[in-house]
């Protein structure tokens, strides 16, 4: 039996690795002007149905940036990254964001 399959090993390499996040949505999105900013609580269709119903609102701010990086050094997440949240552009989260959604 190998270590990493003890219980609470696991826990603490889920942990320390980032796949188990604790007290916090783990993946942002921003639109290209801002006034888009929301974290996924409710998987990446809910952000794209609500993002779809901010365009028709503001037609000018169609970008929908993931402010989250891909980390190649995360071997075992190489599945999800040709995952749809992996595949819109990059941009560097804003130093504002707060931990409550905001759709202008």
């Amino acid at each position: 039996m190998g270590i990493c399959n003890i219980p609470i090993v696991s826990l603490f390499i889920s942990v320390y690795t980032g796949n188990i996040y604790f007290k916090r949505a783990s993946f942002h999105f921003t639109s290209e002007k801002g006034g888009f900013s929301v974290w996924a609580r409710n998987g990446y269709e809910d952000i794209v149905s609500q993002f779809e119903a901010y365009k028709k609102r503001h037609p000018e701010d169609t970008v929908l940036y993931r402010n989250f990086q891909i980390k190649p050094w995360q071997f075992w997440r190489i599945y999800e990254y040709s995952d749809p949240p992996y595949r819109l552009p990059y941009r560097e989260m804003p130093p504002d964001v707060s931990r409550v959604d905001i759709v202008k």
